[in-house]
């Protein structure tokens, strides 16, 4: 696979699903709140949940997808670049973001514990996802 069709594979694929990897600890992180009143704003925590996860996940599926090609073959490297480099850029947009509005300030440890469970479970099943392409063309 060329240079560019991965990074499009891997943005296309991060930016579209990673964000969405650490919901069901979203889904349940308030104490207190019924099950009935979560799912009732089941679509105001969706798109949030995507439109605070797209930029970090689309920078780190684009960082994925230009790595060498030996971190890349082994699944524990992949699963270790994907979580750090899905932290650190998580934690720069979240500091770029939380300069103009302080009150980002507090989901800062929510957004980074989300963006490397994201991170690591992308890293690792990325090169599955479709499309695939045989190593002979």
């Amino acid at each position: 696979m060329t240079t560019t069709r991965r990074v499009l594979h891997h943005a296309g694929w991060f930016a579209g699903f990673g964000p969405f990897i650490p919901l069901p600890i979203l889904l349940f992180f308030p104490k207190g709140s019924s099950f009935f009143s979560i799912f009732r704003h089941l679509p105001e925590i969706v798109s949030l949940t995507w439109i605070v996860g797209f930029l970090p996940a689309l920078l780190t599926g684009i960082f994925m997808a230009v790595l060498s090609g030996n971190v890349y073959r082994h699944w524990f490297w992949r699963l270790l670049t994907g979580g750090i480099a899905a932290v650190v850029i998580t934690a720069i947009c979240c500091g770029t973001i939380g300069a103009f509005m302080p009150m980002f300030f507090y989901l800062i440890p929510l957004l980074l514990l989300s963006a490397l469970l994201s991170g690591m479970i992308m890293g690792l099943i990325i090169p599955r996802l479709p499309p695939r392409v045989a190593p002979h063309q």
